[in-house]
């Protein structure tokens, strides 16, 4: 074999593994660890802390207003998932709510103008009156005003798409002062 082939096969090789080499890195399908690529050390747990959250819901054309106690953390996000799965745990006792609505997650938006709620469930089955439901959504509104949480606009979400209802628009963000 001549000598120019073997010097192009030996490049070619080279070439070829550090082309597999950074694509496998770039996929971190493993990393390295040296003085210039510091390694990330573990984001700090969350420490909770007891809170007595204060629940609203609208019962026999009156506001009812219930107290719990909930662990709160630092995260916002975190503090009304934990406050809105409380609430819609006490709606569903009361038989306000006729369906047990799972909290699936609860995301702050970047912009901080944002907060986007995901349930497994609609929250209204069709029999509710619209009076009814809106009455729900300013309670939910007025629990989340009242235990601090400061994001102006909240948005419902069922399955990560935006909640369905043939008499309230889910499509656009609630504003947390509510509408009554």
């Amino acid at each position: 074999m001549n000598n120019n082939y073997k010097k192009l096969i030996i490049v070619a090789g080279i070439c070829f593994a550090v082309g597999v080499s950074y694509y496998g890195w770039h996929r971190e399908w493993f990393a390295f660890r040296t003085p210039l690529w510091p390694s990330t050390a573990p984001s700090r747990p969350s420490t909770y802390t007891k809170y007595r959250a204060t629940l609203f819901a609208w019962r026999n054309q009156q506001w009812v207003k219930e107290f719990s106690e909930i662990l709160r953390s630092e995260y916002e996000a975190e503090n009304a998932k934990i406050l809105l799965q409380t609430l819609f745990n006490f709606l569903h006792e009361e038989k306000i709510l006729a369906k047990k609505v799972t909290v699936e997650c609860v995301m702050a938006e970047i912009t901080g103008q944002e907060l986007i709620v995901c349930l497994d469930k609609n929250l209204f089955s069709k029999q509710i009156a619209t009076y009814d439901k809106i009455m729900v959504m300013n309670g939910i509104l007025k629990t989340l005003k009242e235990n601090d949480i400061t994001r102006p606009l909240i948005r419902f979400l069922v399955n990560h798409q935006p909640m369905n209802d043939a008499h309230l628009d889910f499509s656009i963000a609630w504003p947390l002062e509510g509408f009554a």
